[in-house]
């Protein structure tokens, strides 16, 4: 790895713990105010089993990821969004059971990733797999392909032990927009839900979206109000994928209400 890659991972690792030490009380997520432009709002596949999980009110949810999953940055890690995502479907969805299993580890790669999922899929029956994935890869500069294997390869292992699959991209970074192909990896990801069908949230773009249009920006929030802004966007976060599943679900759309 080449030191402008290590330093580039370094800081993306420990920008999120260092805004969590700026703040020593916790500060409950906040629900904002954080509209989904209908283009990103839109599937693009459906969730059968999902939809089958929801009819009978106990939903199986594998969550996969890096750094974000865990709450690094969050007021704590029920905070962050797996947790907030989870919480969402339950208030959408009267008398919901959510079984949240995260497996996320800090700087994981989609192979490390897709090894967990195969150890999960052998444990127990899942649901839905939420797969966040393509920061490392984005930051290390590895082979696009390697990685675009290593979705297509886990996604049809779900799918074929009747599991459910949404991906979910990189946030968004203008650090890592400036300094590494981020699109290179975003098109990897873009390119594996178009293939195996399953839905793509667009995080990278609606963080964008949030921040360009002052709403919700991490990377410039004031000083001391860094842990409340990532609370309340990974708030934002659980609610937008909340929306996009239980959109791609329809089957079970008469079982769905709004938050109050």
């Amino acid at each position: 790895m080449t030191l402008l890659r290590w330093l580039l991972l370094m800081a993306l690792v420990a920008w999120p713990l260092r805004q969590a030490a700026a703040q020593t009380s916790p500060v409950p997520p906040e629900r904002a105010a954080c509209e989904v432009p209908e283009e990103l709002a839109d599937p693009g596949a459906s969730l059968p089993h999902v939809a089958k999980a929801l009819r009978q009110g106990r939903l199986q949810l594998l969550v996969l990821g890096t750094a974000s999953g865990l709450g690094a940055g969050n007021s704590s890690p029920e905070a962050a969004w797996p947790h907030r995502f989870s919480a969402a479907l339950r208030s959408r969805v009267p008398g919901l059971e959510v079984r949240l299993d995260i497996r996320a580890q800090r700087g994981s790669t989609t192979e490390e990733q897709r090894t967990l999922l195969a150890a999960s899929l052998r444990a127990l029956p899942l649901d839905l797999v939420v797969w966040q994935t393509g920061t490392v890869e984005t930051v290390r500069n590895t082979d696009p392909q390697e990685m675009a294997s290593a979705l297509e390869n886990g996604i049809a292992s779900a799918q074929a032990a009747g599991s459910d699959v949404v991906l979910m991209d990189q946030q968004f970074s203008r650090f890592l927009r400036a300094n590494a192909r981020v699109d290179t990896y975003r098109d990897v990801l873009r390119m594996a839900a178009l293939g195996s069908g399953v839905p793509l949230l667009q995080r990278y773009e609606l963080m964008q979206t949030w921040a360009e249009n002052d709403r919700l920006d991490i990377e410039r929030a004031p000083a001391g109000q860094h842990r409340a802004t990532t609370d309340r966007l990974h708030d934002c976060l659980g609610q937008a994928l909340a929306q996009l599943v239980l959109k791609a679900a329809q089957p079970a759309g008469d079982a769905l209400r709004s938050p109050r």
